[in-house]
């Protein structure tokens, strides 16, 4: 139970750790800037490894991050309450959670803190004892300050300060998340004592760990600069173009040339960089990079960071491209011999781009000016991806991703908890980096509204349970949901990332997604025999109870003995309206199966 500070308990607490810890040394005339150099290892929502470097006073920060080779910076003014983050050359505003983050590994805020709670001009509030993550018990005091999210404090009754946080606000209807920080080594550095190695935790998962490796005193006039947001990215040449895309199993695909080689690429909002398939970086004869995991809809996937000299979209000609480098496996089978990769976020962002799905065309522009007519709205991004907010019958508003290599609309589990139409069947499937999740719950809406136009009969599917450290688990955590191409079909989509605003024009009618109708049975590709990986949602063979890990024997009585899995994957599609007469094998049970071929909507 919290209680209010009254008398001067808590205050005195904060004057011994001030005093037992000596942060940042004894007396509040420190250099007004540090300057914290050193590693960060991730842990989740994958493993990477990378180099951090911190500048910060007791008002500010600014922060340089690379993993993997990709690089990001960030930094934020306590005294304007503003800041950026610049990502891929896109400059959006800082998410308030990695403010938090990011400040709580300052010293000099952590200091300046203690030092105004101290002082009184923060309040204090007394919550008792708690846990913290690694078992021991603390006294936790939250430091509330005038806007923003407040700081909790732990210490022992001696007074020593053992690990610092901060509760993140339950925006989403669902518990608040508990991130702390907690020092296991402090060192001296010129007569200052500062933590040189910090494990963060959300609540009791160890998210990452940070050391720093050299510190350096500076003038403020050092930090100043790095404040201000760096210019914007000039639009590329060749602007603007229109091209015509082609869509396999309701995802997006378009016409490129990697170093003058043509190529299919998949158009996908919810990537974080560009993606090149292993085979196509291997007949391009890229450099090895640096290595990095990279999330998928199945968990991590192992990719190797590097450049492409050329990459051309029409006439518009990009050069040196930072991308990734990954077996995209499962996509290949909807992409087909020609896939090249994933056109993400660093290559997207530099545009106004329009996906008319009516018309099959793609339009890249320059950012700003009129808009196209239809719903508008400036957005948030969470990472890479542009987010709305969707009205579900019986659940309310749940915030969503907009994501173009989503072939379904997925709501967080906390929506299915709510709603009573959801139904469990076989397994649903997603397709994407590292694999095939699997997803086992889907239902049809009767009515979702999006940009004001409500849009009924939709399937939507519900990510949890999912594999652990799986985009759809980790946004399910969140309270987030996708907004996939099933939805997005109804509407022609312009997303002018410069100017972070989102044109949705409802059509008359949704646009037809596939060139082929299928039974929904997806195999995989990686087994020997023909093995299902999982079932789309709501189609004939979901319906029909087929699941993962059955093996088809035949297909209208043609023997898959011998067959490699991508081409009886052929044989599971046909005209809409067809049947397909499937044999197939549950341990040592079989049966056979008489399941219609229709359109993945």
């Amino acid at each position: 139970m919290w209680t209010a500070e009254t008398g001067n308990g808590a205050r005195t607490r904060l004057n011994r750790i001030l005093v037992a810890s000596q942060i940042v040394g004894a007396t509040p005339e420190t250099p007004p800037v540090l300057r914290l150099s050193g590693t960060v290892q991730m842990f989740y929502p994958m493993n990477n490894t990378g180099t951090m470097t911190l500048m910060a006073d007791g008002v500010g920060f600014y922060v340089h991050l690379r993993m993997g080779g990709v690089a990001s910076e960030s930094a934020y003014d306590a005294t304007t309450a503003s800041g950026w983050r610049n990502q891929h050359g896109l400059v959006l505003p800082i998410d308030m959670n990695d403010v938090q983050q990011f400040s709580r590994l300052s010293p000099l805020l952590l200091r300046e803190t203690l030092l105004r709670a101290a002082s009184g001009q923060l309040g204090v509030i007394d919550c008792g004892t708690t846990a913290l993550p690694d078992g021991r018990e603390a006294r936790w005091l939250k430091v509330v300050l005038q806007s923003g999210t407040p700081w909790d404090i732990y210490c022992d009754e001696q007074g020593n300060l053992l690990a610092w946080g901060y509760h993140e606000s339950d925006d989403f209807r669902r518990r608040p998340t508990q991130f702390v920080t907690i020092p296991v080594e402090w060192k001296e550095w010129n007569s200052a004592r500062l933590p040189a190695e910090m494990k963060v935790y959300e609540d009791d998962r160890h998210t990452q760990t940070v050391r720093w490796e050299q510190v350096e005193r500076l003038p403020r006039s050092a930090l100043l600069p790095k404040l201000k947001p760096p210019d914007p990215l000039p639009p590329p040449a060749g602007l603007p173009v229109t091209l015509p895309v082609r869509f396999s199993q309701r995802e997006i695909f378009v016409e490129v040339k990697l170093n003058g080689r043509d190529y299919l690429m998949m158009l996908d909002t919810g990537a974080g960089i560009t993606v090149i398939d292993q085979p196509v970086s291997e007949a391009l004869h890229l450099p090895s990079g640096e290595s990095m995991n990279v999330l998928g809809a199945s968990g991590q996937g192992a990719a190797s960071v590097t450049r492409l000299a050329s990459l051309r979209i029409g006439r518009v000609h990009l050069r040196d491209v930072q991308v990734a480098v990954t077996d995209l496996g499962l996509i290949r089978l909807i992409g087909g011999g020609r896939l090249g990769g994933i056109l993400g976020f660093n290559v997207l962002s530099r545009f106004r781009m329009t996906i008319d799905y009516h018309r099959r065309t793609l339009t890249l522009e320059k950012s700003g000016g009129a808009l196209p007519p239809g719903w508008a709205k400036q957005v948030s991004f969470m990472g890479a991806t542009p987010t709305l907010e969707a009205e579900v019958e019986d659940i309310g508003k749940v915030p969503m991703l907009l994501d173009t290599g989503a072939a379904m609309s997925i709501l967080p589990v906390e929506a299915a908890q709510q709603w009573q139409p959801v139904r469990s069947a076989s397994l649903g499937l997603t397709l994407g980096v590292g694999g095939a999740g699997n997803i086992p719950r889907a239902a049809r809406a009767a009515s979702v509204k999006v940009a004001g136009a409500a849009i009924r009969g939709i399937t939507l599917m519900f990510s949890s349970p999912a594999p652990k450290g799986a985009p759809v688990q980790i946004l399910s955590e969140a309270g987030f949901g996708l907004l996939g191409n099933n939805l997005l079909r109804h509407f022609r989509l312009t997303i002018d990332y410069p100017m972070r605003t989102v044109v949705l024009q409802r059509m008359p009618r949704p646009a037809p997604l596939d060139d082929v109708a299928t039974v929904g049975i997806v195999l995989d590709l990686t087994a020997e025999g023909a093995k299902v990986a999982g079932t789309i949602p709501l189609s004939s063979a979901w319906e029909a109870g087929i699941e993962r890990g059955d093996e088809v024997l035949a297909v209208n009585g043609r023997s898959t003995r011998g067959m490699r899995p991508s081409e009886v994957q052929k044989w599971l599609t046909g005209e809409e309206g067809t049947f397909k007469r499937v044999l197939l094998q549950r341990g040592t049970k079989r049966r056979e199966v008489r399941i219609e071929c229709l359109p993945m909507f």
